[in-house]
């Protein structure tokens, strides 16, 4: 059988005694404290420079200066289609300004859906327009011509370079009297060829063109944006509730406004639907 016995264990008296050490243990309390408040500092800082929690049209209009022409939820259904066409009816009825013929939609950061509202901006225009071209101007990273299937060539790079502009403009399929002018064929200096006398001689050459609505690269990324917006008749502002920074909308606001675009509006993408903005779309 096997039999339990007691084990007494005594400190080894040839060890150091343990005693507190209040000073020690006061500076690694304080150096976690700080290091818990930075990491708490910068997220908060993360979040509080985002738009997420304003999808306040008064407060966006507040920081921009603008006002807010549509706010586009995130998706592709009913309340989607119907906020491009707030937009359209916005800019066709600006005060002051008159109703521009070729605008440019600029965002401070990637991923802020300057092409995802190019087209249906374009697509609703054609509605109530006898012709309508979007232009490629993001000679960096072009996706119209993937999203539009047209080929990427010729097409404004091409136009830049002396090309016929009818040879650079190609039809949409599905869609009567909207044209796609893409990037064309790759450039290595896209802001010289963008920034010049070039690209404006190309919209005026869409005179018989209602509307042109031109995409460009990230605003607070490329001087291509500035180039672009400045030879445009007017400039949107394209956010997203999510991602964009309020600094980096904030620089790209002064730097439009240095060169002189005419800046008409702000789009919100990725903005919270309101329940009571939603009324009878759960059954389209």
């Amino acid at each position: 059988a096997f039999q339990l016995k007691a084990v007494t264990i005594f400190p080894d008296p040839t060890e150091d005694p343990i005693s507190p050490r209040p000073l020690r243990d006061s500076l690694f309390v304080f150096a976690l404290t700080l290091i818990v408040a930075g990491e708490a500092f910068v997220i908060a800082r993360a979040f509080s420079d985002r738009f997420a929690r304003t999808n306040d049209v008064e407060q966006i209009t507040s920081f921009t200066g603008l006002p807010v022409l549509a706010m586009v939820p995130r998706g592709r259904g009913a309340e989607v289609v119907e906020a491009f066409r707030t937009l359209r009816t916005n800019l066709m009825f600006l005060e002051g300004a008159g109703r521009p013929r070729t605008i440019a939609l600029v965002s401070p950061n990637p991923a802020a859906g300057k092409s995802f509202s190019a087209i249906p901006l374009a697509e609703s225009a054609v509605a109530v327009a006898a012709s309508v071209v979007i232009i490629a101007a993001d000679l960096r990273r072009p996706v119209l011509h993937t999203r539009l299937k047209t080929a990427r060539e010729p097409g404004l790079s091409n136009a830049l370079r002396g090309a016929d502009i009818q040879t650079c403009l190609h039809k949409v399929d599905g869609t009567p009297n909207l044209l796609v002018m893409p990037s064309g064929s790759p450039v290595t200096d896209t802001v010289g060829i963008l920034g010049g006398r070039a690209f404006r001689s190309v919209l005026d050459s869409l005179d018989t063109t209602e509307l042109g609505v031109v995409d460009t690269p990230p605003g607070a990324v490329y001087a291509d944006a500035l180039a672009v917006a400045a030879q445009c008749d007017a400039t949107l502002l394209v956010l997203d509730a999510k991602s964009t920074r309020r600094r980096a909308a904030r620089q790209l606001l002064e730097s439009l406004e240095r060169t002189g675009a005419t800046l008409i509006g702000v789009v919100v993408n990725n903005a919270t639907r309101n329940r009571r903005d939603t009324y009878g779309y759960d059954r389209v």
